[in-house]
């Protein structure tokens, strides 16, 4: 049974490394806090021990030391295995290899404690680069690059067995020069740091990685072999295989026990990995729906959810309305529109914070409530740099009353960072239609035409489809402008833009291509079709009845010339000069017949001569 002072002293370990890790997190005034309290524990302790060995009761001095290395370093893994498994597992294996290589018993003492002190110098990597799911970076894996370092720097003031800090410092040199940090090479390479090479290698591919699985003890050996006279020393390499029959069958079934202080700082590494990542990502510049799918992704991590939603604010109608839903239910959520006075949006607009665990019925119309499994929620405020309302996070659970203050906290950190980057988003994309739109219509403009005609004509070349271009002009719209003057003009070119906004496929693009003239791009449009439109549109507009403030109305009618890919042409320019061509004999001969009449077919022109795009 462990004494008093020996679990003092792990205390005053524990404290140590948590004061450490506040102070490199920047928390000066917490980590100073906690380090003094480790000191005094430490101080106890010591007073503790001289009373248990006045009394004939002292524990041996490397029990103490043993302990104290235990509690030091199953502190600092517990951000990797609050369970301490992996660090036993790899003392054993690592123990086991050093007697089977027959290393005299100071060394394998050494390589017993070394075990378990080779990933403290971690300390000075950030969480974000250990926990990184893919490749790192050239600066990243030098960041990494100086753990064994450290470890070394570390320990090699601790009255510890001889050798461990340079058993620590070497054991990612390689047995072909190219380690770290001295690039010793073979023999060169302290043995102890040779064994635990081949055990870190081992353990590392047989556990869970953030950018892999684990892999079977096959694959592993088989990665192991690989390695032999590359990274690893060949002789080790084999007796550690010959080993592993003999490690396995004592194994026995682990046993997980994860103490309540370890389980915090695993849970406050975790929020912090997820944190950075949900900072990276949301950063990315990848437009609303793409952020919000990337956060609801990383924030499963820290907070659970059976669904999640981004709502967007709409200052004109005071109302939120969903812009992305994900998980249960996501199609009803996606139709939820909420006064921005109602529930717990209200609420959490009034206190400017995350509210927790209000019903999530009471924000749904009676149909979506009746049908609902969602019991719990947290509504959490979004606002950008100005501190402009922008949106709302929100996430529901099916549990009632699941939620508590410390996710709330949670979410009020992530809404800090997305608030910002939503606002940008929507300036963005609000910037980019104004760009690509025109402002009289509301039908894109020639920019945007240009841009998708070119895409569509690619694609119907890979494809060798067909795509129809139709080129409408008002007949004789300067009269109208003339005797009625501009606003009138302008209010016909609106009702027209409305008619041929209702008479195209959802899929054709529909644009204002200067002054009176519209064009429309049909994909998949060959060219009976193409005539069967133009004749249809042409007696939607001269049926349509326009109509003045003062109660005047009027009708007006169009020239309609069209061009097919590829017989009139390969190119947007080849295409719009054929239409253009057609066009005008269309409004020469409706000035000709006096009144406009059913279209002929479309007239041979003289064919272009194709060219690659």
């Amino acid at each position: 049974m462990t004494s008093p002072p020996s679990r003092l002293l792990a205390l005053a370990a524990t404290c140590a490394v948590v004061g450490t890790l506040l102070l490199a997190a920047g928390q000066a005034v917490a980590g100073a806090l906690v380090v003094g309290a480790g000191i005094g524990i430490a101080v106890v302790a010591v007073l503790g021990l001289r009373v248990d060995r006045n009394a004939g009761r002292a524990p041996a001095v490397g029990y103490v030391h043993a302990s104290l290395v235990e509690a030091l370093a199953g502190a600092i893994d517990a951000k990797h295995d609050p369970s301490g498994t992996r660090l036993t597992r790899r003392r054993t294996w690592a123990t086991q290899l050093a007697q089977a290589v027959g290393l005299p018993a100071s060394d394998i003492e050494a390589v017993r404690t070394a075990a378990l002190l080779l990933d403290i110098g971690q300390l000075a990597v950030p969480d974000h680069i250990l926990a990184k799911p893919g490749p790192l970076s050239v600066e990243e894996f030098h960041k990494i690059r100086i753990h064994p370092q450290v470890s070394a720097d570390l320990i090699s003031g601790v009255p510890l067995p001889p050798n461990v800090a340079g058993f620590v410092r070497s054991h990612h040199e390689r047995w072909d020069g190219k380690g770290y940090p001295e690039g010793l090479a073979k023999e060169a390479i302290p043995v102890g740091a040779r064994v635990l090479a081949v055990v870190d290698c081992y353990d590392a591919l047989v556990s869970e990685r953030p950018y892999r699985d684990r892999l079977t003890r096959e694959a592993a050996v088989a990665v192991l072999r690989e390695e032999e006279g590359k990274s690893l020393d060949p002789a080790i390499v084999e007796r550690f295989i010959t080993l592993l029959p003999t490690i396995d069958a004592g194994a026995g079934p682990a046993v997980v026990t994860t103490d309540a202080s370890l389980g915090s700082i695993v849970s406050a590494r975790r929020e912090d990995v997820a944190l950075f990542e949900i900072s990276q990502a949301i950063s990315a510049g990848l437009g609303v729906e793409g952020t919000a799918q990337l956060l609801a992704q990383k924030l499963r991590r820290v907070i659970p959810y059976s669904s999640a939603a981004l709502y967007l604010h709409d200052p004109e109608a005071r109302l939120f309305k969903a812009a992305f839903t994900e998980g249960i239910e996501a199609e009803m959520l996606a139709t939820v529109q909420v006064a921005t006075d109602a529930g717990m949006f209200g609420q959490s607009l009034r206190e400017q914070r995350a509210v927790a665990n209000g019903d999530p019925q009471a924000c749904m119309d009676a149909r979506a409530a009746a049908a609902t499994r969602l019991r719990s929620s947290i509504v959490c405020p979004l606002y950008g740099e100005q501190n402009e309302l922008v949106g709302a996070l929100a996430i529901y659970h099916v549990t009632p009353g699941c939620y508590t203050q410390d996710e709330c906290r949670l979410l009020e950190m992530v809404a800090r960072q997305a608030g910002p980057v939503v606002s940008h988003a929507l300036q963005l994309a609000r910037a980019q239609e104004e760009a690509l739109t025109d402002p009289l219509t509301g039908l894109p403009n020639t920019r945007f035409l240009w841009m998708h005609l070119t895409q569509e004509l690619a694609r119907a070349a890979r494809q060798a489809s067909r795509l129809a271009l139709l080129l409408i002009d008002v007949d004789d719209f300067k009269v109208v402008n003339d005797s009625e003057g501009h606003p009138v003009g302008d209010l016909a070119l609106r009702e027209l833009a409305s008619v041929l906004r209702q008479s195209v496929r959802p899929y054709d693009v529909c644009a204002r291509y200067g002054g009176d003239e519209f064009v429309i791009m049909m994909p998949e449009c060959g060219r009976e079709e193409a005539e069967d439109r133009l004749r249809h549109l042409q007696q939607q507009i001269t049926r349509h009845q326009m109509r003045l403030p003062d109660g005047r109305s009027f009708t007006m009618s169009v020239s309609i010339g069209a061009a097919v890919f590829p017989r009139d042409g390969d190119s947007s320019e080849a295409l719009l000069a054929a239409a253009d061509a057609r066009m005008y004999q269309d409004k020469h001969r409706w000035r000709e017949q006096g009144e406009r009449r059913p279209a002929e077919p479309m007239p041979a022109l003289p064919r272009p001569p194709l060219h690659k795009m």
